[in-house]
Formats: C-alpha cells, sequence, structure tokens
C-alpha cells in the first residue's frame, strides 16, 4: 500500500507547473541578495513551545493552490479531515476563494470550521 502510495505522489509531482524545488535561474542571479537587511531580533518573552504530535491541535493552517487542478482532491480531503477536528485557515489568492468555498460545499464539506485568509504566498 505504501508503495502506491509514494508511487502516485512521484507521478503527481512531475506537473512541471508546480513550483520548483531548486534555484530558478532568476534566483541564481540573486543569491547574493540572501541575508542582506535581515535585522536580528531579541528572543520571545516568556515561554516558547513546540507541541508534540499527541497533543490536541488548535488550527491547521493550509495554502490552497486553486491552479493546481490536480491536487484540488487533495485540498478538499485535508480541508474535510481538518475540519472535523479543529479550525482550518485556508490561505488564498482573493480571486480563489468564492470559488474554493463553492467546490467545498459541492463535495459536501462544511465550512463551520474554515477560516480563509487572502495573503501572498508561494509555497502550500
Amino acid at each position: 500500500m505504501l508503495s502506491i502510495l509514494l508511487i502516485s505522489l512521484i507521478i503527481n509531482t512531475n506537473n512541471s507547473d508546480f513550483l520548483p524545488q531548486w534555484l530558478t535561474p532568476e534566483e541564481s542571479l540573486r543569491i547574493n541578495e540572501i541575508g542582506q537587511g535581515f535585522i536580528p531580533t531579541e528572543p520571545p518573552q516568556g515561554w516558547v513551545e513546540t507541541p508534540a504530535e499527541f497533543e490536541p491541535v488548535r488550527g491547521v493552517f493550509i495554502t490552497w493552490v486553486y491552479s493546481q487542478s490536480s491536487y484540488r482532491p487533495v485540498f478538499r480531503d485535508i480541508v474535510c479531515e481538518v475540519s472535523e477536528v479543529c479550525k482550518c485557515y485556508i490561505i488564498t489568492s482573493s480571486s480563489d476563494t468564492t470559488t474554493i468555498k463553492s467546490y467545498l460545499t459541492s463535495s459536501g464539506v462544511p465550512l463551520d470550521s474554515i477560516i480563509f485568509y487572502t495573503w501572498p504566498y508561494n509555497s502550500v
């Protein structure tokens, strides 16, 4: 079963429209800019904790790249499962929000625990 999942992920990730996992030619030309303008900040005051995998989840953020049509069912299933347990925060472009809401409701996913944010993004 695991091998079938891995094969399907490999086949589905060969989409040329998907984000590259390497430097683009433009990024290669600008590599000297990495770290410029970095301003060190003070550590946070008070307790900082990384939750363990067994702790209850209060919310999950995902970025819905709606133009990737082959991934829509995957995003829908994630949102459906997450929204049954906690809040699901979907980051999307403003033009896709209405379309995503319609897609989710037509697929039977209730929007009660889903909150949409319009923020710039470049990754899921």
